[in-house]
């Protein structure tokens, strides 16, 4: 009978967010999350089918993480909250650099939990600006791709903007969209057509 594992699955996952915050996905191996662990990789294997499943396991802690701190940004009522959401998803690539790359900049990237997460902030949109559902969700696709082309641009180190410009940029796209899409509304209300 083989010795009992003395790590945790929990406590090797946890070493494999690590290794992934240090190195990116591509350092994750058996070997390295031994040493993050300061074991062997039979520890890894006694938990693990295989390193997909370790891989699985990690990202699905990283993406916890991301809400967690989509959580604390929110709560913290700094910003209203739809703009604390793009607040928290650039911070989170500005802090997690590696964990964000691993989450929304890689290959099947795409989740249902995003998905979800994506429907919640058009409907906060469309309550709060008194919007139909398409348009609510392309504003807030355009609002999106803004924040996530800067929090790329942080997770890749290509800019070092402050959270106050960072804060400042948010507010004139938001406002930009919301003239296009409110005042058209109301340009089109006053007219007395369709649209």
């Amino acid at each position: 009978m083989p010795p009992k594992n003395k790590f945790t699955k929990d406590e090797i996952i946890q070493a494999g967010v690590n290794v992934v915050r240090k190195g990116g996905i591509d350092s994750l191996t058996a070997r390295s999350t031994a040493l993050e662990l300061k074991s062997s990789t039979k520890v890894i294997f006694g938990a693990f089918d295989s390193m997909d499943s370790l891989a699985y396991e990690v990202k699905k802690r990283a993406y916890e993480l991301y809400l967690s701190h989509q959580s604390d940004v929110t709560e913290s009522g700094r910003y209203p909250v739809y703009k604390a959401s793009g607040m928290a998803y650039i911070s989170f690539a500005r802090e997690e650099k590696e964990l964000f790359k691993l989450l929304f900049m890689c290959e099947n990237g795409r989740s249902e939990d995003k998905d979800d997460e994506f429907e919640h902030f058009t409907g906060v949109v469309r309550d709060g600006l008194n919007l139909s559902q398409s348009k609510a969700n392309l504003f807030h696709t355009e609002m999106w791709i803004f924040v996530h082309g800067i929090a790329t641009m942080l997770a890749t180190n290509f800019c070092a903007w402050s959270e106050e410009q960072v804060s400042t940029m948010l507010n004139d796209v938001f406002m930009g969209i919301q003239e296009r899409f409110c005042g058209t509304s109301k340009a089109i209300e006053r007219k007395g057509t369709n649209g």
